[in-house]
């Protein structure tokens, strides 16, 4: 099992990083590199205990994207798509 306590194994995920693309569009799934990373650190910052558990509806990025969106626009359009 790999382990990021494994120097071997936190430099091959090191060199995966390292290959992002940010505007790559995502091979599968919804999340482009940039939002995944966030995903997937936030995880394991919580893990670490770094960050609260905070709201349960969405972690640290999305809170953030959130708030901006929601404090710079006071009204939605409704024919904008999600993905």
């Amino acid at each position: 099992m790999s382990t990021l306590f494994d120097q071997a194994d936190r430099a091959t995920i090191l060199r995966r990083l390292d290959a992002l693309v940010p505007n790559r569009p995502p091979g599968w799934g919804k999340l482009t590199a940039p939002e995944m990373v966030c995903h997937v650190s936030a995880g394991l910052r919580h893990g670490l205990g770094e960050l609260d558990g905070g709201n349960p509806s969405g972690g640290a990025c999305f809170s953030t994207v959130t708030s901006t969106i929601t404090s710079r626009s006071s009204t939605f359009d409704e024919t904008v798509t999600t993905r």
